[in-house]
């Protein structure tokens, strides 16, 4: 078994997604707004939506963290970006391959920001089919606050099935998100980017 809580440690270094500045103290949601509409567009201008590129960009973007301290590699796929008004989320794939034979971990890291509906909650998820997982990790911060709201943010892990993504190679694969407050948010992963994110690891 690998360690769990050292693959997290590795990754927290580069799977936050890049976040609003905090906001200014406003006095109602139309101030608010304007600057999260003004942020959305900066950050869409400067940010690649790994999601839309085809297999050999999302490949070249994987990035391969190691330590003396950590046995095995990381492999960490770049994101995965869906902006809406009032909220977004950061997709991205990553593997743990160890020293030992057949000692690897593919975790799927899905960060919700939200601002104005409080905390989701999120839990678990459910595959198609029904079968329902526990989320291994979820961290929960406040970016920042306006007189009229706040800005959540929750980092989510989720350990894969050994092969899932291998499976769903050809044709990507959709779950949903399940939370104790708004019920579920459906995460879609697209074959372009399992594709590029499996030619970039070591089988």
């Amino acid at each position: 078994m690998l360690d769990q809580i050292a693959f997290t440690l590795m990754l927290a270094r580069d799977i936050r997604p890049t976040t609003l500045h905090r906001f200014k103290q406003g006095n109602d949601m139309k101030e608010l707004k304007s600057i999260l509409i003004f942020s959305i567009i900066i950050l869409a201008g400067c940010a690649t939506d790994y999601g839309k590129q085809d297999s050999s960009s999302v490949a070249s973007a994987v990035e391969i963290l190691s330590s003396d301290f950590d046995k095995g590699t990381t492999y960490v796929g770049p994101k995965i970006l869906n902006s809406h008004l009032l909220s977004s989320e950061s997709i991205r794939l990553a593997r743990k391959i160890g020293s030992g034979e057949g000692s690897s971990e593919t975790i799927l890291v899905v960060d919700f920001m939200n601002t104005g509906g409080g905390w989701d909650f999120y839990q678990s998820v459910s595959f198609l089919g029904g079968d329902l997982k526990e989320l291994y990790d979820v961290h929960r911060k406040v970016l920042g606050c306006t007189s009229a709201a706040c800005t959540h943010l929750e980092e989510t892990i989720l350990i894969l099935p050994h092969g899932y993504i291998e499976s769903k190679a050809s044709s990507g694969f959709d779950i949903r998100y399940n939370s104790r407050n708004s019920g579920g948010k459906v995460i879609s992963i697209p074959a372009n980017y399992i594709q590029g994110f499996l030619a970039a690891v070591p089988d």
